[in-house]
């Protein structure tokens, strides 16, 4: 269907911001109006009995996903609350606090707006955990986590136990699919991310995810294939293409 461009936004806060404060304000404000638009056409999608598949940007977009996706199924008459659920692969829980919307809280927003009822990150990186972040995170009976490091330095349980738990976790209503680049290895993105689950890692846990959850929807976020001194990368691309193909292929191996 085509894609956003907000370009234009990005301009004029560069041009016109006074100082770096003035500039991060402007960007926060911004994300409002990427809200407002990611938000109208994901509705629009899931109320016609579509699932959106959504590829690039930050995991910021998450946050009108599951809005969007939430008041498109029910409208369909899929849900009985406007409400889903949602499983993240990722090295970050991007829960952090309400304190202007970015990347690293969309999660956040969901939930307290109410349109995010359970949450599940497979992946998390204990570094880069916030103290507050997972305070909050396991007093919530809402929200669960398996570490990176549980699963890969622990062995607390295998990969694939991980993400069975996850859709095992939230398997009482629809349940947006989300994967985050910056957490694989060998990626573009994997500069952030030294350490972090393999391609093989993630097509599995698309392909399981997608054919063990009814999916709200499919978001591949922060897979950059141009790098700031104008360089060009294939892997995130092609890497994405393939996770698509599998998420599609899962959604099809059971009749939901």
């Amino acid at each position: 269907m085509g894609h956003f461009d907000f370009g234009d936004i990005q301009y004029l806060i560069d041009t016109t911001a006074k100082s770096d404060e003035e500039r991060i304000e402007a960007y926060r404000h911004a994300v409002n109006t990427i809200d407002d638009e990611v938000e109208h056409l994901v509705k629009l999608i899931t109320e016609n009995k579509k699932i959106p598949i959504v590829v690039g940007g930050g995991h910021n977009n998450s946050y009108p996903l599951i809005k969007g996706a939430a008041k498109g199924w029910y409208r369909a008459g899929k849900l009985e609350l406007a409400q889903i659920n949602c499983i993240n692969m990722d090295a970050h829980a991007d829960y952090r606090p309400l304190e202007g919307r970015h990347s690293g809280n969309a999660f956040r927003y969901a939930e307290e707006d109410g349109y995010l009822q359970k949450y599940c990150v497979i992946g998390l990186h204990e570094n880069y955990i916030p103290q507050n972040s997972w305070v909050d995170i396991v007093n919530n009976p809402f929200i669960d986590c398996i570490t990176f490091e549980d699963i890969f330095v622990h062995e607390k349980r295998t990969f694939m136990q991980a993400v069975s738990h996850a859709t095992g976790f939230t398997e009482d209503t629809m349940t947006g699919i989300d994967i985050d680049l910056d957490g694989i290895q060998n990626t573009l993105s994997s500069a952030m991310t030294p350490v972090g689950i393999s391609p093989v890692h993630a097509r599995q846990y698309v392909s399981f995810a997608a054919a063990d959850t009814k999916a709200a929807y499919f978001h591949i976020c922060e897979g950059a294939t141009r790098l700031t001194d104008g360089r060009t990368d294939a892997t995130s691309g092609k890497l994405a293409s393939y996770l698509v193909s599998d998420f599609i292929k899962g959604i099809t191996i059971v009749d939901k």
